[in-house]
């Protein structure tokens, strides 16, 4: 039994470190990629953002519509309709805060990133020559 159970652990141990991934470096996005992505984000925020103000004007008008009859009725017997549509209205802004805020980030990035022809110094026959060679700048604002 003993056996078997060292047999067990140490195939375990050897499987599990023999099968390891090995990540591949992340990819730096380019200008249209951040740009693509950007315009999307911002699609999906406005979109949520503009239902979440649908939804709350919906729940404030279901909510006043009720108002009078929420009056006089029992505390079991009321329409939280209303209320619930305004809560997830409210959420649904929330939500749409974050989508807006890292689109704008993408689009500075994207607006930061250009490729462009820089003039480099090359050393050749123990002279400098000036030679135009296409390279990726990026821009920092301070």
């Amino acid at each position: 039994m003993k056996k078997l159970i060292l047999f067990l652990a140490f195939f375990s141990m050897l499987t599990k470190g023999f099968n390891q991934q090995i990540e591949a470096p992340k990819k730096e996005l380019t200008k249209q990629e951040y740009l693509k992505k950007s315009k999307s984000q911002r699609t999906a925020g406005g979109i949520i953002l503009g239902g979440g103000a649908i939804l709350i004007g919906a729940g404030l008008a279901t909510s006043l519509g009720n108002g009078l009859a929420n009056l006089f009725e029992q505390e079991a017997k009321k329409n939280n309709s209303g209320d619930v549509l305004t809560v997830l209205g409210v959420i649904s802004i929330a939500g749409s805060i974050p989508l807006l805020i890292s689109a704008g980030k993408n689009k500075r990035k994207a607006l930061s990133l250009s490729v462009k022809n820089q003039p480099s110094q090359v050393l050749q026959n123990n002279r400098l020559y000036s030679k135009i060679i296409p390279s990726l700048t990026f821009k920092i604002n301070l």
